[in-house]
């Protein structure tokens, strides 16, 4: 029993001996792939539309000014009220004008009066002219059968009145053109008070509400054509129809035109969709916005639609079959661009998207290294960068 317990103290002694003068090799541990889900683009029917949110503003607003400076003597509209084209909104008061109208009046009067004293002094010229002439040809004629009895000197003298009878109707004929002349000049200045009084009346330029009111009456106001600042009377907003602004991307430009059909909703109005056509598009791109503006003029007879309300509008911009496409899901924005992230032999590539049609679920893929065998990335795009490892894990869409 002695010598048993020997043997296993030799035995234990050895082995430990033998483990401290071995080399021990550590385990090595192996990181797992990143795992990525991918889809492989697929052929389908392809409805492309673009949904764009816009504002609606007025068809036309206008800040009216008076034309003329007066005072406010009546305001015959107020916020909120209809106003129809051409209709009064206020009326104003000048009492310079006013004298200004009477003594034009009274100088237009006096211009007729000279007027009628000169064509009536032309009668009376070309009467005195017709005596003078018919004695001169008298006296000619006796001259010539007896010039004995009559004296040269009175012949002479005779058609001296004529010829100054017959100066003496050119004379008024001028003074009748002169007296012309300044009844016009006197109407012309009599036209133009009247035309200042008739600018004391403001009117609407055209059919609308009015949104705001500047004066009360019994306010003066200066004109806005003579003057840098002057104030307001009311501003007009015409909401029939109203006017959608839209600021369409620059990669939807080139497809949207003049008449393309579209549907317009306003979450201030819900279950509420109205049809409507593109009524204008600016033609060119914002270079500062990148966008293109697009107009829709809406009909709002009942003034449902308010300025300043915000719209959702979206368009279909063509149908397509056997459109090569992707879920928006698989493109990556990097500074404004558009990139596809794929996974080739097993490791990540990063490549510029071509894109066509889109929707706002799938877009079509016009590149021409990508087919229907690609593997793209739709989730994980975040987690890795190009070029990177990575295990791709299929998914069905």
């Amino acid at each position: 029993m002695k010598k048993l317990n020997i043997l296993l103290c030799i035995s234990i002694a050895l082995f430990f001996g033998a483990c401290k003068d071995k080399e021990v090799t550590p385990f090595k541990k192996v990181s797992p792939l990143t795992s990525v889900e991918v889809v492989h683009p697929t052929r389908q029917a392809f409805t492309a539309g673009v949904s764009i949110s816009g504002k609606a503003m007025p068809n036309q607003a206008v800040t009216l000014h008076a034309m003329e400076g007066g005072f406010v003597k009546t305001m015959r509209k107020d916020i909120g009220d209809a106003v129809q084209k051409g209709e009064a909104v206020a009326i104003l008061e000048n009492p310079e004008l006013a004298q200004s109208l009477k003594r034009s009046e009274a100088g237009l009067e006096r211009a007729r009066a000279a007027l009628l004293k000169a064509e009536a002094n032309l009668l009376k010229m070309q009467a005195m002219d017709r005596a003078a002439a018919a004695e001169a040809n008298r006296l000619n004629a006796v001259f010539v059968k007896t010039p004995s009895l009559t004296p040269a000197a009175e012949v002479e003298r005779v058609q001296a009145v004529a010829e100054s009878a017959r100066a003496n109707v050119e004379i008024a004929r001028a003074e009748i053109e002169a007296a012309k002349k300044e009844v016009s000049a006197q109407a012309a200045g009599r036209d133009a008070v009247l035309l200042r009084l008739k600018m004391l009346t403001v009117r609407a330029p055209f059919t609308g509400i009015v949104t705001r009111r500047y004066v009360d009456e019994g306010a003066t106001v200066q004109s806005g054509l003579s003057n840098s600042n002057p104030k307001p009377i009311v501003e007009i907003q015409q909401t029939n129809p109203i006017r959608l602004t839209l600021p369409l991307p620059e990669s939807d430009a080139a497809a949207v035109r003049q008449g393309m059909a579209a549907t317009v909703s306003f979450p201030e109005l819900p279950g509420k969709d109205f049809p409507a056509k593109v009524s204008r598009t600016a033609g060119a791109i914002d270079p500062a916005s990148g966008t293109m503006q697009v107009e829709i003029d809406l009909p709002n007879p009942n003034g449902l639609i308010k300025p300043g309300m915000y719209a959702k509008v979206s368009m279909q911009i063509e149908s397509r079959k056997d459109v090569l496409s992707l879920p928006v899901t698989a493109q990556v924005m990097d500074k404004g661009e558009f990139f596809l992230m794929l996974v080739k032999d097993g490791k990540v590539e990063r490549i510029p998207l071509k894109k066509g049609l889109a929707n706002k679920d799938f877009f079509e893929v016009l590149n021409d290294g990508v087919d229907e065998a690609a593997q793209v990335i739709v989730q994980g795009k975040g987690l890795v960068k190009e070029g990177q490892a990575v295990e791709a894990v299929r998914v069905q869409r």
